[in-house]
């Protein structure tokens, strides 16, 4: 299946979670399911990406194995991507605290899927598309799928390299993640999130430095 015709995504249509209900909202102490593991394994992942970034581009840093998933990741990317959006309307399968929790653990699955797909030929293709889908959600009321949003940019990140992340940045592909990670470090009100949501801001800033000798880069222009 193609990703352009999935790439229509969500926009304009984030109602899943609208409702300012405070019984729905998950803090981070709440959060007992896989969304709180993926997010401690997230920041391992990020922080590791930020030091291989800060040596520089390094094709030694490359994953050397082929991944068998990676052939057939798509497969499973895109059949929940497109069941998800079948029923992204259903306010029965999507309200309250469960429909909150399996939404963040739909995020967090298909980040699981988009980082075993290893160094395949599509995995790029799937990291963007999956930013793509889920950044929007990072305003919602519920800490846990605020997480389950961060976890996902994280794994979409540490399967791009910097010049793609920097293509990105400056194309528009990436658009507010430099500014919505910086606002999530210091507002978000769950302490988790804004642990997660730190250590990804400092790895753009990483490769913003990185460019800074060469002068390819001008900070302000990003919004770092």
């Amino acid at each position: 299946m193609g990703s352009h015709g999935k790439r229509a995504y969500v926009k304009d249509n984030y109602s899943l979670l609208s409702c300012k209900d405070n019984s729905t909202t998950l803090t981070g102490t709440d959060m007992g399911s896989i969304v709180s593991v993926h997010a401690e394994r997230a920041l391992g992942h990020v922080e590791s990406k930020t030091r291989r970034w800060g040596r520089g581009r390094k094709q030694q840093d490359m994953l050397k194995f082929r991944s068998r998933f990676g052939p057939v990741a798509h497969v499973w990317y895109y059949s929940l991507v497109g069941g998800f959006l079948q029923r992204k309307d259903n306010a029965a399968l999507w309200g309250g605290a469960i429909g909150a929790r399996l939404l963040a653990n739909l995020f967090v699955t298909l980040a699981t899927i988009v980082e075993c797909s290893g160094p395949a030929p599509g995995t790029e293709v799937l990291a963007k598309d999956l930013f793509e889908l889920v950044w929007a959600f990072r305003t919602v009321d519920v800490a846990e799928v605020r997480m389950g949003v961060l976890v996902a940019v994280a794994a979409a990140l540490s399967c791009l390299s910097e010049d793609v992340v920097l293509t990105m940045m400056f194309d528009g592909s990436l658009s507010g993640l430099p500014e919505g990670l910086q606002q999530m470090s210091q507002l978000d009100p769950d302490e988790s999130c804004r642990r997660l949501a730190q250590s990804m801001a400092k790895g753009l800033s990483g490769i913003v430095d990185s460019f800074q000798p060469v002068g390819r880069i001008n900070r302000e222009s990003l919004a770092i």
